[in-house]
């Protein structure tokens, strides 16, 4: 798996993965991926911003997500919970994957990828949110180290369960 950034060219690529996600959301009763989130002037802010990556498997893309090392308005105010840390901190938005990748742990494997370019960008914090409907992904974050730490009101609305995962040396191994 790798990972390249996002450039203009592939936003109907990005599109197509944002909408197989909404499916795959609606075909799991998760509301997650109701409303018009994210817009394509998301979409083009993290390409704008370099903050957009392509998921490649050998080579063929497969995903998106955005990393964002500038912190995030909605993450300033957390309810029932703190956050692990008071520190600068990475932010993973947007992570999706084909439906027909799915159940072979690429998405496991991603957030291991992720946290090796957070590493590289000299950060060793990671904050993350995810609908409460989401069990699948709360059952990835749980299972890779993440914790749930309380809840957010994003600016997209609604109320969703925020997560955070401080990279020591003894999970900087287990990486790599």
């Amino acid at each position: 798996m790798d990972f390249r950034i996002a450039t203009e060219e592939d936003i109907p690529f990005i599109q197509s993965v944002i909408d197989d996600a909404k499916k795959f959301f609606l075909n799991h009763h998760i509301s997650q991926g109701e409303g018009s989130y994210p817009s394509i002037n998301e979409i083009i802010k993290d390409i704008q911003a370099k903050e957009g990556y392509l998921i490649l498997n050998e080579g063929e893309a497969i995903g998106y997500f955005a990393l964002s090392f500038e912190g995030e308005d909605s993450y300033r105010e957390l309810f029932d919970g703190t956050w692990t840390l008071d520190d600068a901190y990475a932010v993973i938005h947007r992570l999706c994957i084909l439906s027909s990748y799915k159940g072979k742990g690429l998405s496991k494997q991603c957030f291991k990828q992720i946290e090796l370019l957070v590493l590289e960008h000299q950060f060793h914090y990671i904050r993350v949110d995810t609908h409460p409907d989401n069990f699948i992904m709360q059952n990835l974050l749980d299972k890779i180290g993440y914790h749930q730490v309380g809840l957010l009101h994003p600016s997209y609305g609604g109320e969703y369960l925020a997560y955070d995962k401080v990279l020591t040396k003894e999970n900087e191994e287990s990486i790599a």
